[in-house]
């Protein structure tokens, strides 16, 4: 038994710029926040440790950003690997 495999090109193509996007946005964000809570009006141990607590946070978003950015890559690797094979069967 033959196994297909189908792949709309154009709106996965589309799904991959929208990870992109995302992922950058989201990786912006969580700069932006810490940023802001960094100039906020507080002082003393509390914020201390609550600007470690939100920059760990932050960075774990952050690496998740990048995770989202890298599936959008091999996404994209995917859709190469399609085209290129089903091109070959057109042929």
């Amino acid at each position: 038994m033959t196994n297909l495999i189908h792949l709309d090109t154009e709106s996965t193509d589309l799904l991959i710029r929208k990870m992109h996007l995302t992922a950058d946005q989201v990786f912006d964000l969580a700069d932006l926040v810490y940023a802001r809570m960094a100039l906020t009006d507080w002082e003393g141990p509390a914020k201390d440790a609550f600007l470690d607590d939100l920059f760990r946070c932050t960075t774990a978003i952050k690496q998740l950003a990048d995770e989202l950015d890298l599936l959008g890559f091999q996404t994209a690797h995917e859709i190469e690997q399609w085209l290129r094979i089903s091109q070959s069967f057109s042929v």
